[in-house]
């Protein structure tokens, strides 16, 4: 049914991995804000859908090691990168008052 993920060339592979990561570490936080809010039927739906974009990532991860290094560094990086990219406020400019 998915033969043509084996196609794809690992860089485009790892490109794909690491959006899903950033994607699934984003679901996350937002799921959390979910529940915090006491939206849980929101909470439970995304964290269906952030479960099933971690699987399919790891899955491609463990089945194409062998390929590449590369692809496990993109796993692992997808993570901090949302991390900080959507969890820490933006800094103002040097210079700049607030």
């Amino acid at each position: 049914m998915m033969e043509w993920i084996a196609s794809i060339p690992v860089w485009l592979l790892c490109l794909l991995i690491f959006g899903l990561r950033v994607c699934d570490v984003t679901l996350g936080t937002v799921r959390t804000v979910a529940i915090v809010k006491g939206y849980l039927g929101v909470a439970v739906a995304l964290g269906f859908f952030e479960v099933l974009i971690w699987i399919l990532a790891v899955s491609q991860v463990i089945v194409r090691i062998n390929e590449s290094i590369f692809l496990a560094i993109a796993f692992a990086t997808g993570e901090p990168d949302s991390s900080v990219r959507f969890t820490v406020p933006p800094r103002p400019p040097p210079g700049r008052c607030r």
